[in-house]
């Protein structure tokens, strides 16, 4: 995935070069959600001879937080899930943007556009489209638990939905453990009971889709035909895929902003 022009470009190769260090530096409770980006990370890091290290933060005032953005990492993969962005976040993401890379959600204020394929933010796009097309009551069915990056989810939905003037139940686990298809077939199923004709269902992720499906299907409904439906992400890339896509790319503004440093110096 790419906005706008890349963000890095490779520096001239050494025969003399220090290892990069890589840092992933993500929220305490997504910690769990988050640590197969840190595996990706950190196989692709020693792939190149370099290191990764794994920070999570409790707050956005969390000394690990601004400390590891401040820090001397070559990259940091940063997952942004603490919103608004406090002042101190902010100067701090400012003046690395050129080392941080977001992972998930995109941080556009800062022109910084998150490597993952399902961002939070897909979620707009889908509810506007939706809504586009004339429907007021737009379901979210997910297979992980309400927390951290999930609530997040939600409560994005739910404000679009109110900018559009439309309604929907959020159909989540109760519970610590992501549900498989199956439970998210069980899940869909509960939820038809109490809503038997859905206009429109986003699906939050392939689990929560491939059970939703098959409950459609055996209530009578043709997704897609009498049931609006749309997945978030879809086909997935694997995450080494995403973090090998961006490290050709992690100099360009490096190089920028040394030469906005020779044009202006202090």
């Amino acid at each position: 995935r790419s906005k706008g022009r890349n963000r890095f470009a490779l520096s001239p190769s050494g025969s003399k070069k220090k290892a990069a260090r890589f840092a992933c530096v993500v929220p305490a409770i997504d910690l769990a959600s988050s640590f197969n980006w840190f595996l990706s990370i950190d196989n692709v890091a020693l792939q190149r001879g370099g290191s990764a290290t794994l920070i999570d933060y409790r707050s956005a005032s969390d000394p690990r937080l601004t400390q590891a953005l401040a820090g001397k990492y070559d990259i940091i993969f940063f997952n942004p899930s603490l919103h608004p962005l406090t002042p101190l976040l902010s100067r701090l993401l400012a003046q690395n943007r050129d080392r941080v890379v977001p992972l998930y959600e995109d941080i556009p204020e800062m022109g910084l556009w998150g490597i993952d394929n399902m961002p939070v933010g897909a979620v707009d796009l889908l509810v506007f489209h939706l809504a586009s097309l004339g429907y007021r009551e737009i379901h979210l069915i997910g297979c992980l638990p309400i927390a951290g990056r999930q609530q997040q989810l939600i409560d994005r939905w739910r404000t679009r939905l109110k900018a559009v003037g439309a309604t929907g139940t959020p159909v989540f686990p109760n519970q610590e453990n992501p549900f498989l298809p199956g439970e998210a077939h069980t899940l869909t199923r509960t939820f038809l009971a109490s809503h038997p004709r859905p206009p429109a269902i986003i699906f939050a992720d392939l689990p929560s889709a491939i059970g939703g499906y098959r409950a459609l299907w055996e209530a009578g409904h043709k997704p897609g035909v009498e049931v609006a439906d749309r997945i978030l992400g879809g086909a997935r890339r694997s995450k080494d895929d995403w973090v090998t896509t961006v490290l050709p790319q992690i100099k360009l503004l490096q190089g920028e902003s040394s030469a906005d440093q020779r044009k202006n110096p202090s």
